[in-house]
């Protein structure tokens, strides 16, 4: 068997939860958010955060997503925790409030999540109870999961916008929608995948690509946000291409919720 010091040097990258692991996590508020800066490209002022969820292991520290999102939707405890990050982000969202620094907030929501009729119900009462305006939330949606179950999808998606909860499309063009099933689902925000940005500068179809999603951004009176944006270069092409919102590390990596308070005076 292995001692505790040969588990600490293993390290986090060898632990495979199980379903308890998770439930555990969540119901022992293990679960912890970071946020990502999104900044407006005109004013080159923070728009908002994305909202990145991290598991705080009381044994092996930090976990990233890519080690239990996947899990939560095999197992059906995405929905819990689905609810808690939303529960947890709305609270932030009343300190930043009474800071004076009320900011947007993106988070990321699953394809079992929006064909639950009772996510906008709760995001209602939630929005309610803690007195934040729901046009300071934004769901993100990749392009997969909405037309993956668009039928099913579009009355939460109605629903969710009849109630003043913002959507956002995200890792558009990596999938597989119609020009005529983006138009039917309300979204107000296109997300341009960071697999385009990123090599834009190089790599012609990328380039043509990222020019028809802003294209097709202002067509459809959708605000674009390029993630991904790594350097200077990438930056100045797309405010030239009138992108209007962007984040990445050129911008700033993912950061606590102190780091952000140290990182906002600065930027």
């Amino acid at each position: 068997a292995s001692s505790n010091n040969d588990k600490a040097s293993q390290g986090k990258f060898d632990f495979i939860p199980t379903e308890q692991d998770l439930r555990d996590a969540i119901d022992n508020k293990q679960l912890i958010l970071y946020y990502q800066p999104q900044i407006n490209m005109k004013t080159e002022c923070l728009h908002g955060a994305e909202v990145l969820v991290r598991w705080l292991h009381p044994e092996f520290g930090l976990i990233f997503p890519d080690k239990f999102i996947a899990l939560a939707e095999q197992t059906g405890l995405i929905e819990q925790l689905s609810e808690e990050v939303i529960h947890l982000a709305i609270k932030q969202s009343v300190h930043w409030q009474k800071l004076n620094r009320a900011t947007r907030l993106s988070i990321n929501i699953s394809a079992q999540n929006i064909t639950s009729l009772k996510l906008p119900e709760q995001l209602r009462m939630l929005v309610k109870k803690y007195e934040i305006d729901p046009s300071m939330i934004v769901l993100e949606l990749t392009e997969s999961a909405v037309m993956g179950h668009l039928t099913s999808s579009l009355d939460v998606l109605n629903r969710l916008r009849m109630k003043d909860f913002l959507l956002s499309i995200d890792d558009f063009g990596t999938g597989y929608s119609s020009l005529q099933q983006l138009y039917q689902a309300p979204f107000n925000e296109l997300k341009i995948d960071r697999a385009f940005t990123s090599k834009m500068l190089h790599d012609e179809e990328a380039m043509i690509i990222v020019k028809i999603c802003i294209m097709l951004g202002k067509m459809l009176n959708m605000k674009t946000l390029a993630e991904g944006v790594e350097t200077q270069v990438i930056m100045d092409e797309l405010q030239r291409l009138e992108c209007d919102l962007a984040q990445g590390y050129f911008i700033s990596k993912p950061l606590s919720f102190n780091q952000l308070m140290d990182w906002l005076p600065q930027y």
